[in-house]
């Protein structure tokens, strides 16, 4: 699975009218000290923390086409006794949407480019990443619509192909769901119209150009959390706090001048701490919150 929640966050956030709330700029930080309720296979510890910033900007260019631009940094972190391993990332995606006549139909397509390394931010050809996804989307009333697509990215390892399926429903009038499997999916419940709670999954797959011939470092990570969102009333942001527990842990190291076999690691799971703050607008007047586009 494949770290594209941030990335596609502007097909799925404008484009649908059951997926509730466009985040304009977001800050997050996270913390995965490692757990006792699961040994992994190596029963290594290894601790992972991280920071992310992410800011979409959207230009209706007119009634049936957007422009949405959603520039990213985040860096990790991964710690095991007195080692660290730091690890960065930009991203670059630009996304162009488009409805059809038919208006229940709409596409939309993304070129991404990505930096991914554990050298400190230098971009260039040796460290860039270039991909893509197209996603279809069909609405097929104001409450439910449906998505298909894939997404393709230049991994260091070789090409990475992901299919993927979304939907967005607004179960009733304070329980919405959404999700683009495999990567995530979100339960959200507003106890008020201040105070939502839910739970989400996610999941991600990433590699890391390292230092080495043709070396690099992979990681795969699942994720269960449960969260609660807070909006601040007459501003437009939602501080949101998740606790949960990470799942099918992997670390793998690829050089070409070491062993012919590469150094995989099944480390010891861990728990999840993650907070943030977002300038957040709610995109269907349903969502029960006290902001807005239309306001």
């Amino acid at each position: 699975m494949r770290n594209i929640l941030v990335i596609l966050l502007c097909l799925i956030g404008l484009g649908s009218q059951a997926q509730p709330y466009l985040e304009l700029i977001s800050l997050h930080a996270a913390n995965e000290p490692t757990s006792t309720l699961y040994k992994g296979e190596d029963e290594a510890h290894i601790k992972n923390t991280w920071n992310l910033a992410n800011l979409n900007a959207p230009l209706i260019v007119d009634k049936r086409n957007i422009i949405v631009l959603s520039p990213g940094y985040e860096n990790r972190t991964f710690s095991q006794g007195q080692s660290d391993t730091r690890i960065y990332t930009l991203y670059f995606p630009l996304t162009y949407e488009h409805t059809f006549k038919d208006t229940s139909n709409k596409l939309s397509g993304t070129l991404i480019y990505r930096y991914n390394s554990t050298n400190k931010i230098n971009p260039g050809i040796k460290n860039d990443m270039l991909g893509g996804a197209v996603l279809f989307t069909h609405i097929c009333n104001p409450k439910f619509d449906w998505k298909a697509g894939i997404y393709y990215n230049k991994e260091f390892y070789g090409d990475y192909i992901l299919p993927l399926i979304g939907f967005d429903w607004q179960a009733n009038d304070r329980l919405f769901i959404w999700g683009l499997l495999p990567n995530n999916a979100t339960l959200d419940y507003a106890v008020t119209n201040n105070f939502h709670a839910g739970f989400n999954f996610y999941g991600t797959e990433e590699s890391y150009l390292t230092e080495g011939k043709n070396a690099y470092f992979h990681f795969l990570e699942v994720q269960l959390r449960l969260f609660a969102d807070y909006y601040i009333p007459k501003t437009p942001l939602a501080i949101t706090i998740e606790v949960g527990h990470t799942m099918m842990r992997k670390y793998e190291s690829h050089d070409d001048n070491s062993a012919p076999q590469d150094f995989i690691l099944k480390p010891t799971e861990s728990a999840v701490l993650r907070a943030g703050i977002a300038w957040r607008f709610t995109t269907n007047n349903a969502f029960k919150t006290q902001r807005t586009l239309t306001h």
